[in-house]
C-alpha cells in the first residue's frame, strides 16, 4: 500500500488495517438530499446540520467496519505571587511563533537540555528501555497514515482547541459521568472532542453517546478492558502509553489542545477561558495544580488535566516525554516524567501557568467523606473537578457520590 495521498476523498487505508471514511448511522432513515449542494453533503467546514443528518466518520480495524459517531466562561486571572512559588511562571517571554510541524526538531540544545536532565534523573533499566523501545517503533510504523486519518476525521471540528480523551472499558463509567455531567449543565462537547478508545468496550460507549473516535490498536497497543487495580501498577502503566502518543498525534493537527483523564466532572465549560489566557498570555501549558506531593516537586503539575498551545516549544516538550516513555515504566507515573520534562525546559523559555485551585479542583481538596475532611474550597464554585488522588476506581467512585458529583442516577 503506497504512503501517498489516496486520490479518493472517501477512504484512506493504511497497513494496520484501519480504514476512515463517510457512512451514515441510519441510512434507513435517510432523507432525501439531492438537492442539496455536493460540498454541503460533504460536510464542509462552518455547515450546520441536524444531529440525525450529520454524516459519520469512521475507522475500521482489521477490516470489520466500526462505526465513528462525532460527536465558556470568561474569567481573570486567579494566580497571585503568593499562592505559588515564581518559577511556575517561567520566562516573562512569549514563546516563538508557531512552525509547521513538517519542521522537525532534532537535537537542538533544549532537547538535549531535556534528555540530560532525565536521563541523569532515572538510572538505564534497559529491560524498560527494550519494552518502551518495541511500543514506539510500533507507533512510528504507520505515522504518515495515521496522521493522514486523523486530519480527516478531525476535519470539520469546532474552530477552537481540541478536546482530547483516551480510556479502556475499565474506566467506561467514568467517561459516561464526565458526558453526563456536562448535559447536566449545559454544556455541548461533541463537537470539539476527539476520542481514543482502547479497546471495543470504551469504543463502543463513545460511538454510542455520538462521539467523534478514533480507534487504532495497531498505533496505541491491545490494551485490557480492567480497570487498574492500583496506581502505578503493571496494567496502569501500559495505559500511560497511549497517554503520552495521544498529545503528540492531536498536536500534529495543528491546533491547541486540552487534555483530560475521564475522572473528571465540568460544571462550567474552561475552554473559553483557557484558550484566551494562551492567546493572550503566550503560555506553552497550563497544568491543574496536583497538591503539595513531594513526588512531583518543585512544580506539583497534574498530568489529568492540562491545555497544551501549539507551537514549538510544546511539540518538543511532549515528543520528549513520549520519547522517554521507558522513565513511565520504571516509575510507574506519567505524571513525574511529565513533571521532570517540563522543569528541565522551564530555564530555557518554556512558559507555564498553574491554574487556580478554587476554580480547577484537584483530588487533594475532594474528599470521600470517610476521610471525615473539610475541603478548602467549594465545589459549588469550581469549573472543574478531578477526583485524583486515589488508589482505584472504586476510590474514585466513592470520592464522586459522596460530593454529588454522580450524575447517571439524575
Amino acid at each position: 500500500m503506497p504512503d501517498s495521498e489516496p486520490t479518493r476523498t472517501d477512504q484512506v487505508a493504511s497497513p494496520t488495517g484501519y480504514r476512515s471514511g463517510l457512512e451514515r448511522r441510519n441510512p434507513e432513515k435517510r432523507p432525501d438530499r439531492s438537492d442539496v449542494p455536493a460540498a454541503k453533503r460533504a460536510g464542509g467546514h462552518g455547515h450546520h446540520r441536524p444531529r440525525s443528518t450529520w454524516e459519520t466518520p469512521r475507522i475500521e480495524v482489521g477490516g470489520e467496519p466500526i462505526p465513528q459517531q462525532r460527536g465558556a466562561l470568561e474569567s481573570k486571572l486567579a494566580l497571585t505571587p503568593t499562592q505559588y512559588p515564581a518559577n511556575l511562571i517561567g520566562s516573562t517571554q512569549p514563546s516563538e511563533k508557531r512552525i509547521p510541524h513538517s519542521l522537525q526538531i532534532g537535537d537542538t540544545p533544549d532537547r538535549l537540555c531535556m534528555d540530560r536532565a532525565l536521563n541523569a534523573r532515572w538510572k538505564l533499566d534497559t529491560e524498560a528501555r527494550s519494552r518502551a523501545e518495541k511500543r514506539l517503533s510500533e507507533h512510528r510504523l504507520h505515522e504518515q497514515l495515521r496522521s493522514k486519518a486523523l486530519q480527516r476525521l478531525c476535519r470539520d471540528l469546532a474552530p477552537g482547541p481540541v478536546l482530547v480523551m483516551t480510556f479502556n472499558g475499565g474506566h467506561r463509567v467514568l467517561f459516561e459521568n464526565w458526558h453526563a455531567s456536562c448535559r447536566a449543565y449545559g454544556i455541548e462537547v461533541r463537537d470539539r472532542t476527539l476520542v481514543v478508545p482502547l479497546d471495543s468496550e470504551a469504543h463502543d460507549l463513545a460511538c454510542r453517546l455520538d462521539f467523534r473516535c478514533y480507534y487504532d490498536p495497531a498505533s496505541y497497543g491491545r490494551i485490557s478492558s480492567r480497570s487498574a487495580s492500583s496506581f502505578g501498577d503493571q496494567h496502569f502503566r501500559g495505559l500511560m502509553f497511549a497517554k503520552c502518543a495521544v498529545v503528540v498525534d492531536a498536536l500534529h493537527l495543528g491546533r491547541d489542545i486540552l487534555f483530560q483523564d475521564v475522572d473528571l466532572v465540568w460544571r462550567r465549560n474552561p475552554l473559553l477561558d483557557l484558550e484566551r489566557r494562551a492567546a493572550v498570555e503566550g503560555f506553552d501549558e497550563q497544568f491543574m495544580y496536583d497538591g503539595p506531593n513531594a513526588y512531583y516537586a518543585p512544580l506539583h503539575l497534574n498530568s489529568g488535566f492540562f491545555y497544551v498551545r501549539n507551537t514549538a516549544n510544546a511539540m518538543m516538550l511532549w515528543s520528549g516525554v513520549l520519547r522517554h516513555f521507558d522513565k513511565v515504566l520504571q516509575s510507574g507515573s506519567h505524571q513525574v516524567l511529565v513533571n521532570a520534562a517540563v522543569s528541565a525546559l522551564q530555564d530555557r523559555g518554556h512558559r507555564i501557568f498553574v491554574l487556580a485551585e478554587d476554580r480547577y479542583l484537584n483530588g487533594h481538596e475532594v474528599h470521600a467523606v470517610s476521610a471525615q475532611r473539610r475541603p478548602r474550597f467549594p465545589i459549588s464554585g469550581a469549573d472543574v473537578i478531578h477526583v485524583s488522588w486515589t488508589g482505584n476506581l472504586q476510590a474514585k467512585l466513592e470520592k464522586l457520590r459522596d460530593n454529588g458529583l454522580w450524575f447517571l442516577d439524575k
